[in-house]
């Protein structure tokens, strides 16, 4: 995002802004939590990205397999990560807290999928 990548805010300033943007979009959108709005915006662009791509994908199947195999590994990173943190004693709550949110956010954007859906999704294709 603008607010992430730009380099002159030092990290306050940023989650300050991140703050305030999460406020404003709440806001307009009657009181909806951040979180669900991003979902929604995720789930809306891959649902546009699938309808352009056409049939070509669906008759051999590749993009699926290779949607599931990212999928497949950013599922195995964060339950790994997340049970490193859990593990690890030497760590304070702010610090697990932290690093939770941090493997979290990195799944996310391997995946393009939320750490709940994700890890869902992985232990539904480990059966």
């Amino acid at each position: 995002s603008e607010i992430e990548s730009n380099s002159e805010m030092n990290s306050k300033e940023r989650r300050t802004a991140k703050r305030k943007a999460e406020a404003i979009a709440s806001e307009e959108s009657g009181g909806c939590a951040a979180s669900d709005l991003l979902a929604y915006y995720e789930k809306k662009n891959a649902a546009k990205k699938n309808a352009t791509q056409g049939s070509d994908d669906d008759k051999n199947g590749n993009k699926k397999e290779k949607v599931d195999r990212v999928k497949l590994d950013a599922a195995t990173k964060l339950e790994e990560e997340m049970n490193r943190i859990e593990l690890d004693t030497e760590m304070n709550a702010k610090e697990r807290r932290s690093a939770k949110k941090k493997a979290e956010a990195i799944a996310l954007e391997e995946s393009k999928c939320n750490a709940a859906e994700l890890l869902s999704w992985y232990e539904e294709t480990k059966e």
